[in-house]
């Protein structure tokens, strides 16, 4: 699977995201092309890879492969 650089706005700064046949970055669990504005960006803490929060919840974990983050990196609170 190829992953994208993709500037996440929320988390101040490119991280990855998986590649959609079309080539735009999408959420690596539930497939929806992200554009890095959404506020519910998220993005694993070993690997850099972005997905909704919701859907890391889903899975409680990392979706890459092979990877073992168990810990999201989240937009910083105010």
């Amino acid at each position: 699977v190829d992953r994208v650089s993709l500037a996440v706005h929320v988390l101040g700064g490119e991280r990855r995201a998986f590649q959609s046949h079309a080539g735009s970055p999408r959420c690596a669990y539930c497939h929806e092309d992200v554009i890095g504005n959404e506020p519910d960006l998220i993005a694993c803490s070993s690997c850099a890879t972005v997905l909704h929060e919701s859907c890391w919840s889903d899975n409680g974990r990392c979706t890459v492969l092979g990877c073992a983050g168990k810990t999201p990196e989240r937009a910083p609170t105010r």
